[in-house]
């Protein structure tokens, strides 16, 4: 995953599928960019869980 901007990362598609299937959501921006979305009520336990998956990528 590389990030293209402050609300957008490469994401190949193989790697959206993965995050999909782990019950991740995201906006598809194009063929190889997703945007992800977070409010401001996000949790941390959450977000921390997608930055360790991420991680794992």
């Amino acid at each position: 995953m590389k990030s293209l901007s402050d609300n957008a990362a490469s994401v190949h598609p193989a790697e959206r599928e993965g995050l999909r299937g782990q019950g991740f959501a995201f906006h598809d921006r194009c063929e190889d960019a997703a945007r992800l979305v977070a409010s401001w009520d996000t949790r941390m336990e959450h977000a921390s869980a997608l930055a360790r998956t991420i991680a794992r990528l």
